[in-house]
């Protein structure tokens, strides 16, 4: 019995590994590639901004990317930054605060000193964008454990099941939290260095999100064994978004105008 169950055990756990496949890529994240504007268009307003992202749709986006931390109180920011001072006008931590203490702040005094904008809440930037518009969104957790914002999301999404979005995150366990509560939900792991890889047959996105230079085609080869879609960041020359789409990547984030 010890050496059935063993056996079987086993086997679940190489066939995790090594015999998987992504199954829920549908239609619309399969014209290819798209191009996602990397925090809005910053030109004329802040990155994460409500100004961005419309500069960004009114020059062709169709999908925006954005960073999302959640506050005290639960309320979903749209913010690189975990503190507030290197962008804003206040101080602290977004994770730290509750939603009344920021409404109150700009962001962009630095980058953007004539035009710096309210911090807005993801609810805001839904509500105002147009109904067709699709979200890469970035889940920022300051430690692996914390899944927070993860949690502030699944709820978010779980009122608004018409959003069409990826929700992606450099920590493996946010990603993996968010497929175990919800599987509907497309996912894209974010990794900078070649090493952290190999988490990508443990944790089963449905897109990867490298860094562009990063790619080659063995992580090409992965990715169609296993049916995974490949969004490339931050792609910002021409040359490199010509090469992204000869090697017919599912995406390509940046901070260009649309091309």
């Amino acid at each position: 019995m010890i050496i059935l169950v063993s056996t079987l055990l086993l086997f679940m756990i190489l066939h995790h590994r090594y015999y998987w496949s992504v199954n829920d890529r549908d239609k619309h994240h399969d014209i290819n590639p798209i191009y996602y504007s990397h925090r809005g268009l910053k030109i004329n307003s802040p990155e994460n901004t409500i100004g961005a992202f419309k500069d960004a749709l009114d020059t062709g986006f169709n999908w925006i990317e954005l960073d999302i931390i959640s506050t005290r109180d639960n309320k979903i920011i749209c913010s690189h930054n975990f503190d507030l001072e290197r962008e804003t006008n206040g101080v602290g931590y977004i994770s730290e605060l509750k939603e009344n203490d920021l409404s109150p702040l700009y962001t962009g005094i630095y980058t953007h000193k004539n035009n710096p904008s309210k911090l807005p809440t993801l609810e805001d930037v839904v509500n105002t964008l147009p109904i067709h518009t699709g979200y890469n969104i970035e889940i920022k957790a300051p430690i692996l454990s914390d899944m927070s914002t993860a949690r502030a999301l699944l709820a978010f999404l779980g009122n608004r099941p018409n959003i069409k979005c990826i929700v992606s995150s450099f920590n493996p366990f946010v990603v993996a939290y968010i497929k175990i509560f919800n599987r509907s939900i497309k996912t894209g792991f974010l990794f900078q260095n070649l090493e952290y890889f190999w988490i990508t047959h443990w944790i089963h996105p449905t897109y990867i999100h490298p860094r562009a230079d990063l790619i080659d085609d063995e992580m090409l080869r992965v990715a169609k064994r296993h049916n995974i879609g490949v969004n490339a960041w931050t792609v910002n020359n021409k040359a490199a978004i010509k090469w992204c789409e000869e090697m017919e990547l599912n995406g390509i984030i940046t901070d260009l105008e649309i091309i």
